[in-house]
C-alpha cells in the first residue's frame, strides 16, 4: 500500500470513491431489496438500519468518528491482546484436536438417536445431548473460551 500512496498522493480517497462508485452501480439496489424483502428479520432490519444511516463512505467514516473514542480504542486494542492470547494458547495447548474429537462425538451421538437438525436444540436432541454430557466432560480448552465470553 505505501508503494501505492508513493505513486499516487490520493490513493486511498481514490480507492474509497472507486469502492463507493462500484457499491452503488452493482449492489445497491441488491441491498434495498434484500432489506425489504427480509423485513422484520434481524438482518433484514439490520440492512435497513445501515441503508438509512449510511449513504456514502463519508457518512459511514462521520459515524466511525463520532463513537471511536480514546476508551473505546483502549477496550479494542486490551480485546484483540487477548483474543491474540487465547488463540495462541489454544494453538499451544493442541485444543484444535481435542475440541474436534469432542464436537465429533457429541454430534455423532445426537444424531445416532433420531436428531437430526441439532439447531432445534429440544427434544431428542436436547436428551442426546445430555446423556452425551453425562458421560463425557467439555474440554477444559472450550470451557476456558467460554469462560472468556
Amino acid at each position: 500500500m505505501e508503494a501505492c500512496k508513493a505513486a499516487n498522493a490520493d490513493f486511498v480517497q481514490d480507492t474509497i470513491d472507486a469502492a463507493e462508485s462500484a457499491y452503488k452501480e452493482n449492489f445497491e439496489d441488491k441491498a434495498a431489496a434484500f432489506a425489504k424483502s427480509s423485513k422484520g428479520s434481524l438482518l433484514g432490519d439490520l440492512a435497513s438500519m445501515a441503508l438509512d444511516r449510511f449513504s456514502s463512505a463519508d457518512d459511514i467514516q462521520d459515524f466511525i468518528e463520532e463513537h471511536l473514542t480514546e476508551g473505546v480504542k483502549s477496550d479494542a486494542s486490551a480485546a484483540a491482546a487477548e483474543a491474540q492470547a487465547l488463540a495462541k494458547g489454544w494453538c499451544d495447548d493442541g485444543c484444535t484436536s481435542s475440541t474436534a474429537r469432542f464436537l465429533e462425538g457429541i454430534f455423532g451421538h445426537m444424531n445416532g438417536g433420531g436428531c437430526d437438525d441439532a439447531s432445534e436444540f429440544c427434544g431428542e436432541c436436547q436428551s442426546r445431548a445430555a446423556s452425551y454430557f453425562a458421560r463425557n466432560q467439555l474440554p477444559s480448552c472450550i470451557e476456558r473460551v467460554v469462560q472468556k465470553g
